[in-house]
């Protein structure tokens, strides 16, 4: 008879680790933003990805933020749902704060000289983040949908390119802003204003880099006093940079990449995902409504 051999098994149970849930970490952090509205939002957007670098880890914020630049508060909103406005820091206790950040745009620009990063990489290094995006998440903002064409901002040769715009897109809506306007509105007024049009076209500013966040059409002159990356709104399917100084920029130009980015707007169909917000002022409506009508 042939002998079986029988092989024990032995079966080890395993212990059951009881499941533990992660308690919030409540923190207090300061921001100081960037004087600049064009500056403040590059900065929002390393803002915004390190609250979700946050949030990941459970950390619910209390966030406060300061800017000596008044016209750049109406984006407080877009920072953080707990955000709160402290307008008097000479008598702020730094000590008071889990962690506090000064936006300094010098020094992060000279940071990236050799890499040619974006402003806004930079300023993530100095709170800790890493955007993959250079333009911020402005979903938060009343941003009502496009019911105008093109609006030309102040630029030596707009007489040549609203001729060229008019023979050539006749079907098309286009208001001209003129310099002393330009000059007497603050950057929320202006925001209210590209919000209302399809395709934006002017000198880099706050202006063109809020429109590019909203998902609007930009061609942007570009000066070249800071590399080509630094403000460069990349990210938008639809922005098309004109890297010259603004008195070299030949016509041919500017109706080249009007012919792309009017074609791009016709494949690219942006979603706009807006909330009601009663942040804006009467006197930002009558503004830009003065000048729609």
């Amino acid at each position: 008879m042939s002998k079986k051999k029988h092989k024990l098994k032995i079966v080890q149970k395993q212990q059951e680790v009881p499941e533990q849930v992660l308690k919030d970490i409540h923190e207090r952090h300061f921001y100081w933003m960037p004087d600049s509205t064009e500056m403040f939002v590059a900065a929002l957007a390393a803002v915004q990805d390190y609250q979700k670098w946050l949030a990941k880890r459970h950390v619910v914020p209390e966030i406060h933020v300061y800017c000596k630049n008044p016209n750049a508060h109406f984006l407080f909103q877009a920072i953080h749902k707990n955000v709160v406005p402290e307008l008097r820091v000479e008598y702020l206790d730094l000590r008071a704060f889990d962690q506090s950040v000064r936006f300094d745009e010098e020094a992060a620009y000279k940071l990236s000289i050799n890499t040619e990063k974006h402003a806004s990489q930079m300023f993530g290094i100095q709170i800790g983040s890493e955007p993959q995006k250079s333009v911020p998440d402005l979903s938060c903002m009343n941003v009502p949908e496009a019911s105008r064409d093109i609006l030309l901002l102040p630029y030596h040769a707009n007489e040549k390119l609203l001729d060229y715009l008019e023979n050539n897109y006749p079907e098309m809506s286009i208001t001209v802003v003129s310099e002393e306007q330009y000059k007497s509105w603050n950057d929320q007024v202006l925001f209210e204003l590209v919000c209302d049009f399809k395709l934006i076209f002017g000198e880099r500013s706050a202006a063109t880099y809020l429109a590019a966040a909203i998902g609007r059409g930009v061609i942007e002159i570009y000066p070249p006093d800071r590399h080509r990356n630094w403000l460069s709104k990349w990210n938008s399917p639809v922005y098309q940079m004109i890297y010259v100084e603004p008195k070299d920029v030949r016509p041919e130009l500017v109706f080249r990449a009007v012919e792309v980015i009017c074609k791009r707007l016709q494949a690219h169909r942006p979603v706009i995902v807006s909330t009601p917000t009663d942040q804006s002022p009467s006197d930002v409506e009558s503004a830009v409504s003065q000048l729609l009508e």
